[in-house]
């Protein structure tokens, strides 16, 4: 890895193009579409896997970008006055809880650890600073950035408008990289940001763009695809190409690369959005929670039928089979070395993962789940994927309350954040997008139920169609 002078320069200079932007009068005037575009494209074209390293945290494109967007919205937002009392109890409750565990992870792992050929020492306050600054750069942060932008239908609209166009946007890169391998990474900054035999796929290559890996490119393909069928579905008055024409770009190009995990989400939200109703989408909602909370505890019990689902994906695909195989023996692996400290877990430098005695690293930590629950314990990871899972719980109760194009619309976000968080039981979390559209969620949905529905719709009027109640 070896970054040309382009991509230092490239990633140092956006937060300042972020807050240009964001002080002009088309930043101001139109703040959730500004903030979209903010969000959305340092993801799609600023360097990946780089990082300027401070005193406290390594800083990525994805917490550059936040920072910069969190500047922009505080500085040049204007919050309605009933928003600034608004209800942050869970965000805030959250970020307590996941601060106060990792202050409690670094006392119980002061204690350094040997091996033949390596020591890892023992956390020390430095590491308990560090660690809370973390989590409220990539957790609180945007979440609150999700709840104070994305607070109507005009709003929502912006942002899946502007993510189903990235996905237009994508398109001839995507294709360029299918039929000439990855290349524009090196080609523009210098360095690829993956081993280049993880792009090789089904005779040919999945695309990777600017993005860290082509499972990150899928995922992208399938938010941007929820974004267009979302559009669709409730009729949104959006310009060429229409939300037809990007939802089968957007399709397509899931297609193309090549994940199976992203074609199975894309295929079930599909469904949901063309064959399901509200009601069916609601238990589909709760079925995903529950699944995703459940997860750990299957797993350490032995509940979850390895062997089986092994032997049903070698009848579908044998490489793909022997994949995950690796991934779930891996994971008991590592599940057996988070049962050692269950409650506030390992901590951070590697301590979570399983070596030999002498020294070898034997991990790879693919899924976000076992990294939380090996690092911070039962209540990082509880933590953490509560507060990720709580505007889709406070969609399935609310609504009914709502009008049926209220509950189209928030409906297609909430599926791509259950979803989301799905995909991280088997791949980590893809920047800091997913809990913004989680913070979206959870204050729309507060802002659209029975009784505050139409003085909302007054504030900020939007023609979408289909008002009568849902059963």
């Amino acid at each position: 890895m070896n970054p040309n002078a382009f991509a230092w320069l490239a990633l140092g200079l956006w937060p300042l193009v972020a807050l240009v932007v964001f002080a002009s009068p088309w930043g101001q005037e139109r703040l959730a579409r500004t903030t979209a575009w903010m969000m959305l494209l340092p993801w799609m074209f600023l360097p990946s896997s780089m990082e300027f390293n401070t005193p406290l945290v390594r800083l990525d494109k994805h917490k550059l970008s936040l920072l910069a967007i969190a500047i922009g919205v505080f500085l040049f937002g204007k919050a309605e006055p009933s928003d600034r009392a608004s209800s942050r109890l869970v965000p805030r409750l959250a970020f307590l809880v996941l601060a106060a565990g990792a202050l409690l992870t670094v006392l119980g792992n002061e204690d350094p650890l040997y091996y033949l050929t390596r020591v890892i020492g023992g956390l020390t306050g430095h590491d308990a600073l560090s660690i809370v600054v973390a989590l409220f750069l990539s957790v609180y942060l945007p979440f609150v950035v999700g709840q104070r932008v994305f607070r109507t239908r005009k709003d929502l609209v912006d942002l899946l408008d502007v993510l189903s166009l990235c996905g237009v946007i994508y398109l001839p890169l995507c294709l360029f990289e299918v039929y000439m391998s990855p290349l524009l990474h090196y080609w523009i900054y210098g360095f690829t940001p993956s081993e280049f035999f993880d792009a090789k796929r089904y005779g040919g290559f999945r695309p990777i763009v600017f993005m860290n890996h082509g499972l990150a490119v899928a995922t992208f393909m399938f938010t941007c695809l929820c974004a267009a069928l979302t559009l669709r579905r409730v009729r949104a008055p959006v310009e060429h190409p229409k939300a037809g024409t990007r939802s089968v770009v957007a399709g397509s190009l899931v297609i193309l690369c090549k994940s199976l995990g992203a074609l199975v989400f894309a295929l079930f939200a599909a469904v949901l959005d063309l064959a399901a109703g509200p009601r069916a989408t609601r238990w589909a909602l709760t079925l995903v929670a529950l699944i995703v909370l459940a997860y750990p505890t299957v797993r350490a019990t032995k509940l979850f039928p390895t062997e089986a689902v092994i032997a049903f994906f070698t009848r579908v695909n044998a490489e793909r089979a022997e994949s995950l195989a690796f991934r779930l023996r891996n994971e008991d692996r590592l599940l057996e070395r988070a049962e050692a400290r269950p409650v506030f877990g390992w901590g951070t430098w590697g301590r979570n993962r399983v070596y030999a005695e002498s020294g070898d690293d034997l991990s790879i930590t693919d899924g976000d789940w076992i990294i939380r629950l090996g690092s911070f314990g039962y209540v990082g990871f509880l933590g953490f994927y509560l507060l990720l899972l709580a505007p889709v719980a406070r969609f399935v109760l609310w609504s009914r309350e709502m009008t049926r194009a209220d509950q189209a619309l928030l409906g297609g976000l909430a599926v791509m954040v259950a979803f989301l968080v799905l995909d991280l039981l088997p791949n980590s979390l893809p920047g800091f997008t997913p809990i913004v559209y989680a913070g979206a969620l959870h204050g729309l949905s507060r802002r659209y139920r029975s009784g505050q529905r139409a003085q909302s719709s007054a504030r900020h009027p939007l023609a979408v169609p289909g008002t009568d109640r849902a059963a």
